[in-house]
């Protein structure tokens, strides 16, 4: 199927369907994983691939997609101010530039994975990506 967006298109309301809340890198991988899986009909074919990693599913153009919006002024990335680890937020650009293309059912998912990421703890999602997606298992670190 053609599509008139991409991936950073997706990306970007992954990040605004957080309603100004930050995203985790976790919650980013596995939001965009499960888009990738459950919607893969109705995107566009440079969408993410992603690989068995330390803690599941991950894609590293993801992150280089990432800054590429935070340059144009569209998120923000930022330390979590308790941990090591950034934290992805839209910024007030970025609701007039999420007018994109991007099918409704994929919004809809899009907003219905996000709530859902972001009331999991880290072990929670990690291990509910693992118990539906075994094979992304493979290379992980993470034994919860």
């Amino acid at each position: 199927m053609k599509t008139n967006y991409d991936r950073t298109d997706v990306l970007l309301k992954i990040i605004t369907a957080a309603e100004g809340d930050p995203i985790s890198p976790v919650q980013l991988q596995k939001v965009a994983f499960l888009v990738g899986q459950e919607c893969v009909d109705y995107l566009p074919p440079s969408y993410y691939k992603f690989e068995p990693y330390d803690y599941g599913p991950f894609s590293a153009k993801l992150y280089q997609d990432a800054e590429l919006l935070e340059k144009k002024g569209l998120i923000s990335i930022d330390v979590n101010p308790n941990g090591r680890w950034k934290e992805y937020s839209a910024t007030f650009r970025s609701s007039g530039a999420d007018k994109s293309s991007i099918p409704p059912n994929v919004v809809d998912y899009i907003e219905t994975a996000v709530q859902w990421a972001m009331g999991l703890t880290f072990r929670e999602l990690v291990s509910s990506i693992y118990h539906h997606y075994p094979q992304y298992r493979e290379n992980s670190i993470f034994n919860g």
